[in-house]
């Protein structure tokens, strides 16, 4: 097999092994948080990080995983955010940020280290193996942190709130926006799912 052959078939590889992780990464809250609503009875994030709403994938109403803060924030009058909780959440959704920001450098590192595997002649497992559960740990611990993070946000609101945060959950899904999702809107993509904006260095973080 000559050089560019191994290359490109390493970058094929690693590219198919990354894509759980973008998907993770971007559901989150949507904004840099992602959840869902089920809303109030499952997360707050979206991207990516669980099924959609509606018809979306997964068949559910509402992704536990949707940008549950960012709803919040903007319909903070709606649902009746006071300015402590409003800066709770905002809090919350800069932390998280930060902390994607960290999670996702050291999940990028792994997958380079990986290629630069899955380029040689030979391709020795025992390096290989180890290198894959890294960064399928280190998926794992990002989505964590965004569930956590979730229902950090969650327990920001009282029971009243997290009812109205419902109503306008499924108000969103019936807009049926254009870049919303499957499922008119709850679905990969939209408000309540899965959805990315600019981060640092011009990567996409999950909104929260």
């Amino acid at each position: 097999m000559s050089k560019g052959m191994r290359r490109l078939l390493g970058t094929v590889l690693v590219v198919g092994l990354a894509l759980p992780a973008s998907a993770q990464m971007m559901g989150p809250m949507g904004y840099p948080e992602g959840g869902g609503m089920g809303m109030m009875g499952g997360g707050m994030m979206g991207p990516g990080m669980g099924p959609g709403m509606g018809g979306g994938p997964g068949g559910r109403e509402m992704s536990h995983e949707g940008p549950l803060i960012t709803i919040l924030l903007d319909n903070k009058a709606e649902i009746g955010l006071s300015p402590e909780q409003e800066k709770k959440l905002r809090d919350l959704r800069t932390e998280f940020s930060k902390e994607w920001a960290r999670r996702t450098a050291e999940i990028r590192v792994a997958e380079i280290e990986l290629e630069a595997f899955l380029e040689q002649e030979k391709w020795d497992l025992s390096k290989i193996e180890p290198k894959v559960k890294q960064i399928a740990t280190l998926q794992g611990d990002l989505r964590l942190a965004r569930i956590r993070t979730l229902e950090a946000g969650r327990a920001v609101l009282t029971p009243p709130q997290l009812e109205k945060l419902k109503q306008v959950g499924h108000r969103v899904r019936g807009m049926g926006d254009p870049g919303m999702g499957p499922g008119g809107g709850m679905g990969p993509g939209g408000p309540m799912g899965p959805q990315m904006r600019p981060g640092p260095g011009g990567r996409s973080s999950p909104r929260q």
